[in-house]
């Protein structure tokens, strides 16, 4: 049946409101992650952390590890352990995606074809690049051994 309204509907498929619910760009610092995951918010960007070995890619991962639990938040456990499992699994599996892609873009650089010079990420000073270094030793380490950084 077909309809001979000339507007456009209010409400569109879903396959529209994908596209448009992608268009609005990263978390900023302005919007809190829901409490809920606070609690395990410092273990969560450590591990992203010690697995990137990045600053600033950690930090994305962990803000795509926050969407995709959102969006998934009928599967997350009720219970607090249940649901810091569930969170590192999440996070494990987008640290090992971001890995992958990073893997893929260096063997691409083997295969013959013309390059493709990505732009530039933005330069990072010396002085904030040693923080996130002094940050990282800090961090890591303790969150490795099975540990916190007091004990």
């Amino acid at each position: 049946m077909t309809s001979s309204r000339l507007e456009t509907p209010a409400r569109t498929t879903g396959a529209h409101r994908a596209h448009r619910t992608t268009d609005q760009g990263p978390r900023t610092l302005g919007r809190r992650p829901p409490a809920h995951y606070e609690s395990a918010l410092d273990g969560l960007f450590t591990y992203c952390l010690s697995v990137l070995c990045d600053h600033d890619t950690a930090t994305a991962v962990l803000g795509d590890v926050l969407a995709v639990a959102e969006r998934h938040r009928g599967r997350c456990p009720s219970d607090e352990d249940g649901r810091t499992a569930w969170l590192y699994a999440l996070a494990r599996w987008a640290c090992l995606r971001t890995l992958g892609e990073q893997r893929r873009k260096r063997q691409g650089a083997h295969t013959g074809r013309p390059a493709v010079t990505p732009p530039e990420p933005p330069r990072v000073s010396a002085e904030t690049a040693e923080r996130h270094r002094a940050e990282l030793a800090l961090l890591a380490w303790p969150e490795a051994a099975g540990t916190t950084p007091g004990q």
